[in-house]
């Protein structure tokens, strides 16, 4: 496992076989072109179907974009991380039309290269992310990002990067709690 608190999760499980390594892209195993552009007043998005109740998570989601559209006059991108995920790719487009902003929220699309995720992260203001890896990538090019914590592995990678308020749980995710630490990690970054 990559992180003390997923090492926790597993031994409490009763995983006696667990060992503790490191992320290869965290101990400088990988390198990132330094990419990190002007930003272009996107925020991606980086979802997965996660939990049964997903349906009253989308309306949060939802109202968050609408925010980000409408009042912060930004540009939302999805992006699926998981090669032709139809669930990810669904999920996101179901919560951007719930949003009501029309093209002002749309998916990035299909079959994008790695370089392609690189550059659309480079240049967005923030990365609003559930997959690993997308925070992963924002924190190495150095996008601000906000982790929406649906396992213990997205904790423990914000306190490997000490940035442990940068993130929310699922469970008490809300609209208002996601524009409140936007605009948190926002000025932190500023």
């Amino acid at each position: 496992l990559r992180d003390p608190l997923s090492m926790e999760w597993a031994t409490r499980l009763g995983c006696k076989s667990a060992e503790l390594s490191s992320d290869p892209v965290l101990n400088g195993q990988l390198t990132f072109p330094t990419w990190r552009s002007e930003t272009k007043g996107t925020v991606i998005f980086v979802l997965r179907d996660w939990i049964k109740n997903m349906n009253n998570k989308k309306k949060e989601f939802a109202e968050f974009i609408r925010y980000l559209c409408l009042k912060k006059g930004k540009t939302v991108i999805g992006i699926s991380f998981e090669k032709d995920s139809k669930k990810e790719r669904a999920l996101m487009s179901k919560i951007f039309e719930q949003a009501g902003v029309g093209e002002a929220a749309k998916m990035l699309q299909k079959n994008v290269t790695l370089e392609q995720v690189y550059k659309a992260i480079a240049s967005a203001d923030m990365v609003v992310g559930m997959r690993l890896h997308s925070l992963i990538f924002a924190h190495c090019i150095g996008t601000p990002f906000l982790a929406i914590n649906y396992a213990e592995k997205n904790r423990g990678f914000l306190q490997q990067v000490h940035k442990k308020n940068w993130g929310i749980d699922l469970e008490n995710l809300t609209a208002e709690r996601l524009i409140q630490l936007y605009k948190e990690v926002s000025k932190s970054e500023a």
